[in-house]
């Protein structure tokens, strides 16, 4: 019950005027923010190293999320995310 009173409160922090790619654009760009945040200041190295590899997935999903944009709404992810 916990988990889906989250997911009902941030789905209610959404822009309801977004369209599906625009939300899955935002939210990978959230994660990847998180994982350089935490890569950033992590001090032990064995753990940084794993902080860089989920950092670099997701910059490639925020690469595919932007190519979907660009294919199925003729967006940029710039229109986006400025």
């Amino acid at each position: 019950m916990v988990e889906e009173e989250h997911v009902t409160q941030y789905a209610s922090l959404k822009d309801p005027r977004c369209i599906w790619l625009e939300d899955l654009l935002m939210h990978d760009y959230t994660e990847a923010y998180l994982y350089y945040s935490c890569y950033m200041t992590e001090k032990d190295e064995n753990i940084k190293k794993i902080w860089k590899y989920s950092l670099s997935k997701e910059i490639a999903q925020l690469h595919k999320d932007v190519e979907l944009l660009k294919k199925y709404e003729k967006k940029d992810g710039e229109q986006v995310i400025p």
